[in-house]
């Protein structure tokens, strides 16, 4: 496909779904662009340009038809001040915009806290979240279930036969019409942008230029998972520059550690990608720092705890464990810490339906037993990452055919490799840090299928956060952004 024919078909998206840009040949003799593979990332997705010289300029449409122009870092608001924790641009860097093929428009009207109508995404979150917290032992664990779930759910819009309907199964969506609504409900309910919460998220998928592509499939991804598309030439280290430099740029640098790692190889036929970064202040801010010590695993710790006098606060116990809830500034969120009982660790609570409910929704936690107290909090400051491959994980959860030669199956993706396409990397990065002023998060995933092989395998109280524990960050209706278990609060 040429050219002039890419740039007709991604233009041809719906107006309000994908900008359409100007073209700009920036190599000699109009190379053919061709779709390669694909492979996801959790919180936001970019789509790799071709690198056959056409050149979309980004967008944001504004008002119902106004175009403000944005870089390729992701998603802005009308008027919106630069955030003043992004990292600082590195003069080095290759130039982004000559891979950009386009970019989604994003909503002008800030949704977040909406309620999502994602039917089955309790019971996805209730059967995934004991194995993608499982193995801590003595290691803290992290992840972003809405994030791995954003991938997942563009992974199997480039899949088809077993290979999508494992997927859809895992997800607990009876077919894509229906994931897609729940992908794009999401999104839409859990973006924020303004000086109470920066919720911010972005999804892309970057292509091989030597590949035919079915750009059906990229409308797809830009209209119902807002991902932008690039493309460039796989194994080429500026064009892995190019996705670390994206990467890093959604998530504010917090995950630099793990993404400068990330390579596209040679025979990689595409990656899918999607990011969140996450910052809210307490609405009651912690008013003095009381050392402490926290018994570890590995170990007691003497540590400075943040603490607070909470009036009338709920203190829930459940099925082992005692736990409260934070209020995030602006009444958007809650961030709830979870103690287990001095017999139990927090995995022994994940094998427990009844803390599985608390974890995931409001409904669960109001089926909990409570009572008002005069509550003494005490958190210490943690600052807890983790890195997990992805593809043990979901293996056992029953996604099996997209690492199968014999069964994987990417014709929505592509036709035009010979060899099967199977994934050989699925990895998924989050960090969560808190301390006096609020909560700070950011994640990953990344998905690439290749052709080349099979992958490797009132009365008071006081509860004092002084032994391993969970922690889940909650969006306005519930829905857990960050869920994590504490075992050292320092790395």
């Amino acid at each position: 496909m040429k050219a002039e024919d890419l740039y007709e078909a991604i233009t041809d998206l719906p107006d309000g779904q994908v900008t359409e840009g100007e073209k700009k040949l920036s190599r000699a003799g109009g190379a053919r662009f061709r779709w390669a593979g694909l492979a996801a990332a959790l919180a936001v997705v970019v789509l790799a340009a071709a690198a056959a010289g056409l050149l979309l300029r980004r967008g944001n449409r504004v008002g119902g038809g106004v175009s403000a122009p944005s870089d390729a870092s992701g998603p802005t608001q009308a008027q919106q001040p630069e955030d003043p924790e992004a990292p600082t641009e590195d003069p080095n860097a290759p130039d982004d915009l000559r891979y950009t093929l386009a970019a989604p428009n994003y909503p002008l009207m800030n949704t977040y806290g909406r309620r999502a109508e994602v039917d089955g995404l309790e019971a996805c979150l209730r059967t995934a979240l004991p194995v993608l917290l499982e193995g801590a032992e003595r290691e803290n664990r992290v992840c972003a279930p809405l994030n791995i779930y954003s991938a997942l759910a563009m992974l199997a819009e480039t899949t088809a036969g077993d290979s999508r309907q494992e997927l859809l199964k895992l997800l607990n969506a009876p077919d894509l019409e229906t994931l897609r609504a729940q992908s794009k409900a999401l999104w839409e309910s859990n973006y924020s942008n303004d000086e109470n919460l920066s919720s911010l998220l972005a999804a892309s998928l970057w292509l091989r230029d030597d590949i035919a592509y079915n750009d059906e499939t990229v409308q797809v991804l830009a209209d119902d998972y807002y991902a932008s598309t690039f493309s460039g030439t796989m194994g080429d280290p500026e064009y892995t520059n190019a996705l670390r430099r994206w990467m890093n740029e959604q998530t504010k640098g917090l995950l630099a550690d793990q993404i400068d790692e990330i390579e596209l190889s040679d025979d990689t036929a595409a990656a899918l990608v999607t990011t969140v970064y996450y910052r809210a202040g307490w609405t009651q801010q912690f008013h003095m720092t009381v050392p402490g010590v926290f018994h570890g695993l590995s170990g007691d710790r003497e540590l400075n705890f943040l603490t607070q006098t909470l009036i009338n606060k709920t203190l829930y116990t459940g099925d082992g464990f005692l736990a409260t809830g934070l209020s995030l500034s602006g009444g958007q969120g809650t961030a709830w810490f979870l103690l287990p009982d001095e017999n139990l660790t927090p995995a022994d609570l994940l094998s427990n339906q009844r803390t599985l409910d608390f974890l995931i929704s409001d409904k669960g936690r109001g089926n909990t037993d409570g009572c008002q107290v005069d509550l003494t909090l005490s958190v210490p400051k943690f600052d807890v990452s983790d890195k997990t491959d992805l593809i043990e994980k979901l293996k056992k959860l029953g996604v099996i055919s997209i690492f199968d030669r014999c069964r994987s199956d990417f014709t929505p993706l592509t036709t035009d490799l010979q060899e099967p396409i199977t994934v050989s990397k699925a990895e998924h990065g989050a960090r969560v840090s808190a301390d006096e002023n609020g909560l700070t998060g950011a994640a990953y995933t990344i998905i690439e299928p290749t052709n080349s092989g099979i992958p490797e395998p009132l009365e008071k109280f006081e509860l004092t956060l002084d032994r391993p524990f969970l922690f889940v960050v909650a969006n306005e209706e519930g829905l857990p952004i960050f869920v994590g278990i504490v075992n050292q609060p320092t790395p």
